[in-house]
């Protein structure tokens, strides 16, 4: 039966989710400025141990990467994004030496994450680009994660 109500209503809108972890305010609040364009809810860690937490707690579409925060290192959060079982992209964002930046991203892919490394200072279209193509591709990836979640799992005898 048709109900008259529903008529001209649409499913409502997704969500995806962008966490941006950088110790610096100022970075922070411009790659969370650019994240919420590119069309993403953007939730902002400042310190290693809050976006540990969150991590454990919350699916995350994508993730920006600062590798200095304070006396940690980012690239130990890596393993925290794997051990959330949620395979997102991670941004990785760092000034440090291009060596070392290209080497978090070589041990993310290892650990099977999409990675993308960024130098500081950072190019903001460069960014902008990143962050809408990893917005664009966040809904495949949500089915692919429901995919494999809800896939019988096959053990070998």
């Amino acid at each position: 039966m048709h109900d008259p109500t529903t008529v001209g209503q649409s499913e409502p809108a997704q969500s995806f989710l962008l966490l941006v972890i950088d110790d610096d305010l100022i970075q922070r609040t411009i790659i969370a400025k650019l994240g919420t364009q590119a069309g993403f809810d953007v939730t902002a860690a400042a310190t290693f141990d809050e976006a540990a937490g969150l991590l454990t707690k919350h699916k995350f579409d994508c993730v920006t990467l600062d590798l200095s925060l304070g006396e940690q290192s980012g690239i130990l959060l890596l393993r925290s994004i794997v051990d959330s079982g949620h395979r997102m992209p991670v941004i990785v964002i760092s000034g440090a030496e291009p060596h070392v930046l290209q080497s978090t991203v070589a041990m993310a892919q290892s650990l099977n994450l999409d990675s993308l490394p960024l130098s500081k200072p950072l190019n903001l279209t460069e960014l902008r680009g990143a962050l809408a193509k990893k917005r664009q591709s966040a809904p495949a990836l949500r089915l692919i994660m429901q995919l494999a979640e809800s896939a019988p799992q096959i053990v070998s005898a």
